[in-house]
């Protein structure tokens, strides 16, 4: 599968940083670059995950090093305290759909490249009925760019509407309108 990679400005929105702490990450050797000011995503989601999964649990202190001082104790509820607050809001945002686990996004992305892949497949045998007949380069172009066109607004709702299925509409409706036929 093609890499997909994004500037820090583009990575900062998809992750809702800054570009600062994105720098920051990057410079603590979190999260890693792929070229200068390049990350790739695939790469930075899953150096995320694990990420945030070191900081909820807590580490395991060796048992010489523990000691019944009080502000060792606060410390370490502090941290506990700071942990369950982490592990619940991960699970408020998975709950309101915000996060995916890592299996789902790959899923995704899996299919969507699938369904790129056949739909580009299909432009050929779609269209060459319609382009026998023309006969300047001028009319094959318009017709394969409204093709094209209709493809990609059909993709792009999918995107929009977060679902990796054609509806059963969505192509037709649009290939109808620019005169050329369905794929269905």
């Amino acid at each position: 599968m093609k890499d997909f990679i994004v500037t820090i400005d583009e990575l900062s929105k998809i992750v809702d940083l800054s570009e600062r702490r994105i720098r920051q990450l990057t410079a603590e050797g979190i999260i890693s670059k792929c070229g200068r000011g390049k990350y790739d995503l695939r790469s930075v989601y899953r150096e995320m995950v694990v990420y945030s999964a070191e900081k909820m649990i807590p580490k395991q202190e060796k048992p010489e090093t523990q000691s019944d001082d009080p502000q060792d104790i606060e410390i370490s509820k502090a941290r506990l305290v700071a942990a369950q607050a982490d592990r619940e809001e991960l699970r408020l945002f998975q709950e309101r759909g915000e996060l995916i686990l890592v299996s789902d996004y790959e899923k995704i992305l899996g299919e969507m490249a699938f369904l790129i892949k056949n739909k580009l497949l299909s432009i050929p045998p779609r269209l060459s009925p319609i382009l026998y007949p023309v006969n300047t380069q001028s009319e094959t172009n318009t017709l394969l760019k409204k093709h094209i066109n209709g493809i990609l607004v059909e993709l792009s709702d999918l995107v929009a509407n977060r679902s990796t299925r054609p509806s059963s509409d969505s192509g037709s409706r649009e290939e109808t309108k620019q005169g050329l036929p369905s794929s269905s």
